[in-house]
């Protein structure tokens, strides 16, 4: 009798732990950059009428999307330091949501371009993934990032002893 509680209690334990995070495959659709009034967003779009009104409305057509099949995971990063970057979403996985269920885990990076300049825009970045997760909850994490107020670069005339 003690033998059959052991992979019961196995079993139980297996179940109650929580789920390794599971990769999202997904597709780019446009990356670039917005005009500086462009609002910063991270967002999931399900269907024609959200794209329409988000500020992806005018960069991709409705009809490049199957929202029957398709979402839209797109994120326009705010530019506070008017340095020149880019932004991409790296990863999106399945993770658990606190309190018990699924969400969306979306990882970006940031890359720096170049010091200043891009004060007059907003970098973006739209990706496609199967509409089967449209309705879990998505918590954005930032994996880089530019420094702020990056140091402009100067080269220094350096004295050497001979």
């Amino acid at each position: 009798m003690h033998r059959s509680l052991v992979p019961a209690a196995f079993a139980l334990l297996c179940l109650s732990a929580p789920a390794l995070a599971q990769d999202v495959p997904f597709e780019s659709v446009s990356q670039g950059q917005l005009a500086a009034n462009a609002a910063a967003s991270r967002s999931l779009i399900k269907n024609a009428g959200e794209l329409q009104d988000s500020e992806f409305g005018g960069i991709v057509p409705p009809s490049a999307v199957d929202f029957s099949q398709e979402v839209l995971l797109g994120v326009v990063q705010d530019n506070p330091s008017g340095a020149l970057f880019d932004i991409s979403i790296a990863k999106v996985s399945l993770g658990a949501r606190p309190g018990g269920g699924r969400r969306l885990e979306v990882q970006l990076a940031q890359r720096a371009i170049g010091p200043g300049g891009g004060v007059g825009s907003k970098p973006y970045h739209l990706v496609k993934l199967s509409a089967r997760h449209a309705n879990l909850p998505v918590v954005f994490t930032m994996l880089s990032s530019v420094p702020t107020n990056p140091a402009p670069v100067s080269a220094q005339p350096q004295s050497l002893p001979f």
